[in-house]
């Protein structure tokens, strides 16, 4: 009954998001880690058991209607207006671009980078803002089925492009320190994404190499489903990250606790030499 309902609870969170998708592999480990399932047929047992739940939650997706308003299409978008700031040579890519411009203005794309540039990050404007929309009136779904197709062979054959899109997308989303006053600098280092990163980097190697697992896998996989979801996010939302952020602080504070308690035992030290 347990290992049903947590392979449900698993599926079901598995495709709510793009970014759930890597509990198709890690959920079926986690439960046997949690439960000290050490035996090959047990073992086997979950994932096969697992597997067949996902399955059949995940096969209703396949004949829901698409939408062009799809949490999927906002991915599309947002990855091919940076591309296109970020250096995408378009002229090398002609069949491609005809299939795009039938469903998003290309000359739209140039504009919105023109005015907005690394503002473009923030959100997926294209879509929504007034003055700045690129899909086309009476697009056909047709013609959307193209354009996915197009931005994600733009994406295979461009990945250093489609890299510098990532990297761009956590610096906006992270934040830049602000040293023009004490106050600002305060608000910019307690608001900023890269601090947390840093020390959950930090925690998952030290778990590693002490062998921590639960730790481990506290630390490690909360930097992955960060990963996932900046490979997939549409604009930069503090939000997507915000249990990366709590985990690390308090990670961090905890580092301090454990590093002030040992500097106050060596201080002691010497009173216990003279009684």
């Amino acid at each position: 009954n347990d290992l049903f309902v947590l392979s449900l609870a698993y599926s079901i969170l598995g495709i709510w998001r793009k970014e759930g998708i890597y509990l198709l592999i890690i959920a079926p480990v986690m439960i046997c880690f949690a439960y000290h399932i050490l035996q090959k047929s047990y073992i086997k047992k979950v994932f096969i058991v697992y597997l067949v739940v996902f399955g059949i939650v995940y096969i209703p997706q396949c004949f829901s209607p698409r939408s062009f308003l799809s949490e999927s299409s906002h991915t599309y978008n947002e990855w091919f207006v940076n591309m296109c700031r970020e250096g995408l040579d378009k002229s090398k890519y002609p069949v491609q671009m005809k299939m795009i411009d039938k469903y998003m203005s290309l000359a739209a794309v140039d504009y919105i980078n023109e005015q907005l540039g690394d503002e473009n990050y923030e959100d997926e404007y294209i879509a929504w803002r007034p003055g700045y929309v690129g899909i086309r009136d009476g697009a056909t779904l047709a013609e959307y089925n193209d354009y996915e197709k197009a931005v994600r062979y733009l994406v295979i054959h461009e990945p250093c492009v489609f890299l510098k899109t990532r990297i761009g997308l956590w610096k906006y989303t992270a934040g830049s320190l602000n040293t023009s006053s004490v106050l600002n600098l305060y608000e910019s280092l307690t608001s900023s994404l890269n601090i947390p990163l840093i020390v959950m980097l930090v925690v998952t190697i030290m778990s590693i190499i002490k062998q921590k697992w639960l730790t481990f896998f506290m630390a490690g996989f909360s930097i992955a489903h960060c990963m996932v979801t900046l490979l997939f996010s549409p604009a930069a939302y503090f939000k997507y990250y915000y249990h990366m952020y709590l985990l690390g602080w308090l990670f961090l504070i905890v580092i301090v606790i454990g590093i002030n308690s040992r500097i106050e035992s060596l201080l002691h030290i010497p009173n216990k030499l003279r009684e």
